[in-house]
């Protein structure tokens, strides 16, 4: 469960707009009571005979504390101006408080959407694998039928002229290991099916680096790779084979099949 904070209020009196208005009404009462009690003062002063010794000392007096109360009244004054500040930024910090409770609940939502699609998506994939595996059971899959023949080998004029023919889709790649086989998409990564009834073994050497790389698992030493090739190439492969006893077998980026270090048959 998640913490609510859609109900903060700010607590302090402050905040509410009351405190700030009773202290000035307090203060104000304050300072009329001793205006008061200061003309009081005057008056009675005023009423003494002029030659009278105190009325020099009252008069003194009474100009200190009228000094003292305007003192008074301005640093009062300043409290309070520095009271408005911190209540307005009190009430600042609580809009900030309430906007981001709204945005907590928000990424909240947010989170248990995503959660939600997560375990959907979980659960497709799950049910996808599930229905794979019926359709090809491991106790009928045959692993894919290896097209050798002693004293050639197959390979590609160039890394660049392997990986143009992938991304133009005119073979099909595959890395096999037992009953799984990956097979790389035009965009060089790979998805898994079911392995081909038959293709072509090429050598890891000749692999590119860039096919190995790609290779959504560790167990790139184990595999087996090879690719599936067009009828017109594989036609041209096995007139080459029938011509020829060994030879060194390169597709060009054509397509097209030239024998290297070939041997004629006796």
């Amino acid at each position: 469960m998640y913490p609510s904070y859609s109900n903060i209020e700010p607590t302090d009196p402050f905040l509410q707009g009351d405190g700030g208005d009773s202290l000035q009404t307090d203060v104000m009462r304050f300072m009329a009571i001793l205006g008061f009690c200061l003309l009081a003062i005057f008056a009675l002063v005023q009423s003494l005979p002029q030659d009278d010794p105190q009325r020099e000392a009252l008069s003194a007096q009474i100009s200190q504390l009228t000094q003292q109360r305007e003192q008074h009244r301005a640093e009062l004054s300043q409290l309070h101006q520095q009271l408005e500040q911190a209540a307005a930024r009190a009430q600042q910090m609580a809009q900030s408080a309430r906007e981001s409770a709204t945005t907590i609940q928000q990424q909240r939502r947010q989170i248990e959407a995503l959660s939600g699609q997560l375990a959907s998506a979980t659960e497709q994939r799950k049910s996808s694998r599930e229905a794979q595996a019926q359709r090809w059971p491991s106790d009928t899959t045959q692993p894919a039928k290896l097209l050798r023949q002693p004293g050639f080998t197959l390979r590609f004029a160039s890394d660049q002229v392997l990986l143009q023919l992938i991304r133009q889709r005119h073979i099909k790649f595959f890395a096999i290991s037992g009953e799984m086989a990956w097979r790389a998409t035009s965009a060089l990564s790979y998805i898994e099916q079911r392995p081909p009834s038959q293709i072509h073994e090429m050598s890891a050497a000749t692999v590119p680096s860039a096919l190995i790389n790609a290779l959504p698992t560790s167990r790139a030493d184990e595999m087996t790779w090879g690719v599936v090739l067009p009828a017109a190439i594989h036609t041209e492969i096995k007139q080459l084979m029938q011509q020829y006893r060994q030879g060194d077998l390169v597709i060009d980026r054509h397509g097209k099949v030239h024998i290297k270090g070939a041997v004629d048959e006796d």
